[in-house]
């Protein structure tokens, strides 16, 4: 077997573990926003009218 394979397919290897548990931290940042967001109904106001606010300043800057 070809040693540029090897390294090809170990470099790829170690790329999509590193993606995976970058989705999986990912994915538990949003479950636990998500139920901070359901158990504090202030908490999700608030986060709905800032981020409102945000989308306004930022729609005339491209």
């Amino acid at each position: 077997m070809d040693i540029k394979f090897i390294v090809y397919y170990e470099t790829i290897y170690s790329e999509s573990e590193d993606m995976a548990k970058h989705d999986n931290a990912r994915n538990t940042r949003v479950q636990i926003v998500k139920a901070m967001l359901d158990e504090f109904p202030d908490l999700r106001q608030w986060v709905k009218e800032y981020l409102k606010e945000y989308l306004k300043s930022v729609e005339g800057v491209s």
